[in-house]
């Protein structure tokens, strides 16, 4: 008697349907990581952004000057163009780049010292405002939807 050396078709259908069932539980997984990431990539960013805000802040009250940093960003230029922005460092480039293309320029509000910056989750827009009053950068916590508990996440 002479032996074949292969799987039959029995074999073959078993192994198909458990990666099947192994790649139905896998793929949900990595989808909420890149979520997950985008998260990550926006708290680093912000981290940054908040820290080079003071920075530029306690540099400003060496110099004699009390008040916060006019614009984070010259225009909608969030990414490149000039370093500079008047007599104030653009800092969306400082300390570092803002690493993520997530990010756009919204209208900025000359009316009140308010710039708006968006930052995309999954598709969701996170809106966050620079007020030059007091120096904050934050979003709205209680939005409606996936953009407020992105906005916590990202925030917390």
């Amino acid at each position: 008697m002479k032996v074949k050396n292969a799987f039959t078709m029995i074999e073959l259908i078993y192994v198909i349907v458990i990666l099947g069932i192994m790649a139905a539980i896998a793929l949900p997984k990595m989808g909420s990581s890149v979520i997950h990431a985008q998260v990550a990539s926006a708290k680093a960013d912000v981290m940054a952004l908040r820290s080079a805000i003071l920075n530029e802040r306690q540099k400003r009250l060496m110099r004699g000057q009390n008040s916060y940093i006019a614009t984070l960003s010259s225009g909608s230029t969030l990414f490149g163009g000039d370093s500079t922005q008047g007599n104030y460092p653009q800092l969306f480039k400082y300390p570092k780049p803002v690493s993520s293309s997530n990010w756009s320029a919204g209208a900025t509000v000359a009316t009140g010292g308010t710039e708006a910056y968006t930052f995309t989750v999954d598709s969701t827009p996170v809106v966050f405002t620079y007020f030059q009053s007091n120096g904050t950068f934050t979003c709205n916590r209680n939005a409606t939807g996936d953009a407020g508990t992105y906005c916590k996440e990202i925030t917390e």
